[in-house]
C-alpha cells in the first residue's frame, strides 16, 4: 500500500508565507532607489511618509488629488506620472524612481543652496514648468513653509527613531536596507558630512534637522 499523501494546507488558512530572501519591504525599495539616483534615502522615505499618509507609514497605493494621484510619491496624472498606469504607480520601486528622478534634477539645480531636506522635497514635488517660472524664494511662502517643516519633521522622526519603517534601519542618518546599505547623510557630533540630494546636513540651524 502506498501512504495517503497530505495536502498542503490552503493558503490563507494560518499559513504565513516567508518573504523570497533578499526580497525588500516597501521602504527597503524606496531607500534602494534613493541610494542608485545619488539621493538621500532619509529624506526619500520622509517624503514618501508625507505624500502617501501624512502619518508614520508609507502608503505604496494611496489615491490622492481625487483620483488623479497615486502611489508612495503622488505621481500625478497630468505630472510626473506620465506614461506610467496608476497601477504601475503603485509599485514602490517604480514610484520612487520617477519621483526621485525629479529630486535629483532639483538637486543639481539648486546645489547648496537647498538647506534641509524639506525644501528638496518640496521643490521636487512641484508641477512640471514650476522650477522654470517660480525662484527659490518661494519655500518662503507659508504654504510651502507648512509642508517643509511636515517634512524635515518627519525626517528627524525617522532619524531618531521616533518612526520606524519595516525593513530598514536608520542610525545617525544611514539607511541599512533589509539585504544591504542604502545610503548615507549624518549629522554626527556637530560635524557636517554631505548626504545625496545635494545638500548638506549641518551646521543645525532652524531649517536643518538634527
Amino acid at each position: 500500500m502506498t501512504s495517503a499523501r497530505k495536502r498542503p494546507p490552503a493558503s490563507g488558512h494560518g499559513v504565513k508565507r516567508p518573504r523570497p530572501a533578499g526580497s525588500l519591504t516597501v521602504a527597503g525599495q524606496i531607500a534602494s532607489v534613493a541610494r542608485r539616483q545619488g539621493q538621500n534615502p532619509v529624506t526619500a522615505l520622509a517624503d514618501a511618509i508625507v505624500e502617501s499618509t501624512g502619518a508614520t507609514t508609507i502608503n505604496p497605493r494611496a489615491v490622492g488629488d481625487q483620483g488623479t494621484s497615486f502611489g508612495a510619491f503622488q505621481l500625478h496624472r497630468f505630472g510626473e506620472l506620465g506614461t506610467l498606469t496608476p497601477s504601475q504607480a503603485f509599485n514602490p520601486t517604480i514610484n520612487a524612481t520617477r519621483a526621485l528622478a525629479q529630486f535629483k534634477l532639483v538637486a543639481k539645480q539648486y546645489g547648496t543652496a537647498i538647506k534641509s531636506p524639506g525644501e528638496l522635497a518640496f521643490l521636487a514635488q512641484r508641477p512640471a514648468g514650476y522650477l522654470a517660472t517660480a525662484p527659490l524664494a518661494s519655500t518662503t511662502s507659508p504654504a510651502a513653509q507648512a509642508y517643509i517643516s511636515k517634512v524635515n519633521a518627519t525626517y528627524n522622526a525617522l532619524v531618531t527613531g521616533k518612526i520606524r519603517l519595516p525593513g530598514v534601519s536608520i542610525t545617525g542618518g544611514r539607511v541599512v536596507a533589509a539585504t544591504g546599505p542604502a545610503g548615507v547623510g549624518s549629522t554626527r557630533g556637530g560635524k557636517t558630512s554631505t548626504g545625496g540630494g545635494g545638500f548638506t546636513l549641518g551646521p543645525i540651524t532652524s531649517k536643518t534637522p538634527v
